[in-house]
C-alpha cells in the first residue's frame, strides 16, 4: 500500500505528544516506507467503525514500530497510535522483509 500523504490534526498530534512513544517523523518514515519496506494489514473493526490499517516497519534511524492509521481519500493516512515492536514482532518483520524486493 502506497501512502501519499499523512494527515495530522490537533487530536492525533496531541495523542502522540502525550504518549511520547514515537516521534512524528518516525511515524511518517513507517507510513511512507521512506527507508525500508512497510507491511500493512487491515484491522478487524466492528460494523460501522472506520477502517484502520496496522503498519509494521522500520524507521530511517533503524527503530522498529507498529503504527495504526485510518485511510483517507487520495492515499492519505491519519495516524491513530504507535508503539515499538516486541522482539518477536521484529523477528516476524525481518522474516517478511527478506521476501520483499525493493
Amino acid at each position: 500500500m502506497r501512502v501519499g500523504d499523512v494527515e495530522w490534526d490537533r487530536a492525533n498530534l496531541q495523542h502522540f505528544q502525550v504518549h511520547g512513544r514515537c516521534h512524528l517523523e518516525e511515524v511518517e518514515d513507517v507510513l511512507r516506507a521512506r527507508c525500508h519496506p512497510t507491511r500493512a494489514v487491515a484491522l478487524e473493526r466492528e460494523k460501522g467503525d472506520e477502517p484502520r490499517r496496522l503498519f509494521y516497519g522500520r524507521t530511517c534511524a533503524d527503530r522498529y514500530l507498529a503504527v495504526v492509521a485510518a485511510p483517507r481519500p487520495g492515499n492519505v493516512m491519519r495516524p491513530i497510535t504507535c508503539w515499538p515492536l516486541s522482539a518477536k514482532s521484529v523477528k516476524n518483520y525481518q522474516a517478511w522483509r527478506k521476501t520483499v524486493k525493493r
